[in-house]
């Protein structure tokens, strides 16, 4: 019977992930100010939007911008500032509530 050592197997389950910046969601030691500003520029509502959900409390803001910048992407623009027009207005900070009430429009 032959026996199989862990060094073939650990040299072919080598991913690129496990480098440094190499995931587009691992090891984020940059800033989120390019997130935030390509988020800005879609619209005023959306500018309005992050100032209001990045002055609550306990918000984590670079995963709330990253997920938000998500969000955008899976939607036209002219949805996405509706939307949050209108989590601004209700004051909304959940992005699960946010995505429900882009299904309403």
């Amino acid at each position: 019977m032959e026996r199989l050592t862990a060094a073939p197997l650990l040299a072919r389950k080598k991913h690129r992930f496990n480098e440094v910046g190499a995931g587009p969601w691992r090891h984020r030691n940059d800033s989120s100010q390019l997130e935030e500003k390509r988020l800005r520029q879609i619209h005023p509502a959306v500018g309005a939007y992050l100032d209001f959900a990045l002055a609550a409390p306990g918000l984590q803001r670079h995963v709330f911008i990253r997920r938000l910048l998500s969000l955008s992407q899976r939607m036209t623009p002219e949805l996405f500032s509706k939307t949050l027009q209108r989590g601004c207005h209700y004051r909304i900070t959940s992005l699960k509530t946010l995505e429900r009430i882009a299904l309403i429009h």
